[in-house]
């Protein structure tokens, strides 16, 4: 394969590889306690900022436990007590809208947790009055493996050197003396 037809290739991979989009859903963990009451697990995020500057709760799974009862399994997000589902993130701290995020725990117990105040509260369909949370983190789940475009472009980067080094005519003379 000659050199011209090597960097045309190059070309029109990496131009591929640029035209692949990453991908924009995140994952944060998060973990909320209170009084007789605790939940942990993740909330997986859209990849397109709303106008507010928030991204939707696509999915909410892990284990919460009401009253001090035995755990039970998150479902899923729901729209009780009117949740608009928003998680707020690139910021000095992630942190949940107003109407907060919703989920229903396997035992059909709808669980709404919200910020107002400068407070996290739980609110749930067992016990509907607000109690403030006495801790409340979310924080971003890192990625263990790199995404498929990053792979993309250090594979075409060492193929790059490759066909660099191969095609160097280096002439070797040998003199005696």
């Amino acid at each position: 394969m000659t050199l011209t037809k090597t960097l045309l290739a190059t070309a029109i991979s990496a131009a591929a590889l640029m035209a692949a989009t990453s991908a924009g859903a995140a994952t944060y963990l998060f973990n909320a306690t209170g009084t007789n009451f605790s939940a942990s697990g993740t909330f997986t995020t859209s990849d397109t900022a709303l106008a507010n500057g928030g991204f939707t709760i696509t999915n909410t799974t892990g284990t919460v436990s009401l009253n001090g009862n035995n755990s039970f399994s998150i479902t899923g997000p729901t729209t009780y007590a009117s949740a608009d589902n928003v998680l707020f993130v690139n910021r000095p701290a992630q942190y949940l809208s107003f109407d907060g995020t919703s989920f229903t725990a396997s035992n059909g117990t709808s669980v709404n947790l919200y910020y107002t105040g400068g407070y996290q509260y739980i609110r749930s369909t067992g016990n509907g009055n607000p109690q403030a949370l006495t801790s409340f983190t979310i924080t971003p789940a890192v990625a263990a493996v790199p995404e498929t475009a990053t792979w993309g472009m250090m594979i075409l980067g060492f193929g790059m050197i490759g066909a660099a080094a191969r095609s160097r005519k280096a002439k070797t003379t040998v003199k005696f003396a």
